[in-house]
């Protein structure tokens, strides 16, 4: 399995980091090859400026920085994330065949998408120029993302992934997307708001900017363990995903 997994060439510096940096280089060279994931990884740095279409207003609106911080750091693991596992469709087989590990794959696409978070807040650090309370909202968004939402993404795309084809790349075909990619939408954005508004009434806006910033924390401290609570779940929706891959 190994010998197969390393035959994708460029980004060798990943392979240092076991089978896990080689399922990234897969992953980062399916990212660039085809038209779909390049259009989301593109959308992304368009969610980067993003902001500017609606004036200078929103500055301080806390709750639109919140929603926007979403959005810059968020914006690759929101739409190349809805589809996780369809991205791999034409290769199911031999990803449950092969003697390879789960947890590798499991943990890679977790990096993928949480470490993406941490890419985009890097590339909004520019903000700071503006105005520092959007960079500071950000960082907050980036440990949300990477400790919560990203481990959400996980536990949805199990359960909903369709078979896609990556030759379809216009980025406004539907293929693999269901209504449930949709709906997905309400409670990502629900979710830091359920934490922090309750705080804010108080009164007490940076405390709850800090419980999503420990919340985000936690969850990626505790990766571990979470990660291996979603690799006995996909061992058990790995036939699930394999007939719909298959159909």
């Amino acid at each position: 399995g190994d010998d197969v997994i390393a035959e994708v060439n460029g980004l060798e510096f990943l392979d240092n980091y076991g089978e896990v940096g080689k399922w990234l280089r897969i992953e980062s060279k399916l990212i660039w090859r085809n038209k779909k994931s390049r259009n989301y990884l593109f959308m992304s740095f368009i969610f980067l400026v993003y902001p500017f279409a609606f004036g200078m207003d929103w500055f301080d609106n806390i709750y639109l920085l919140i929603v926007f911080g979403l959005l810059m750091v968020g914006g690759f693991m929101l739409n190349y994330g809805q589809l996780l596992f369809s991205w791999n469709s034409s290769h199911f087989d031999f990803i449950i065949t092969q003697n390879l590990s789960l947890n590798n794959f499991l943990r890679s696409k977790y990096i993928l998408i949480a470490g993406s978070n941490f890419l985009f807040f890097i590339l909004s650090l520019p903000y700071l120029f503006l105005e520092p309370r959007i960079v500071l909202v950000n960082l907050v968004m980036m440990l949300f993302n990477a400790g919560t939402i990203a481990y959400f993404y996980l536990w949805f795309t199990m359960n909903n992934s369709k078979k896609m084809s990556l030759s379809k790349g216009n980025i406004f075909n539907q293929e693999g997307i269901s209504a449930s990619h949709y709906f997905i939408m309400i409670p990502i954005v629900a979710l830091p708001f359920l934490v922090f508004v309750p705080f804010k009434l108080m009164g007490h806006e940076y405390l709850g900017l800090l419980m999503l910033a420990l919340l985000g924390f936690l969850g990626i401290v505790f990766h571990k363990k979470i990660i291996d609570r979603a690799i006995e779940m996909f061992k058990h929706k790995k036939y699930f995903l394999h007939n719909n891959f298959t159909k």
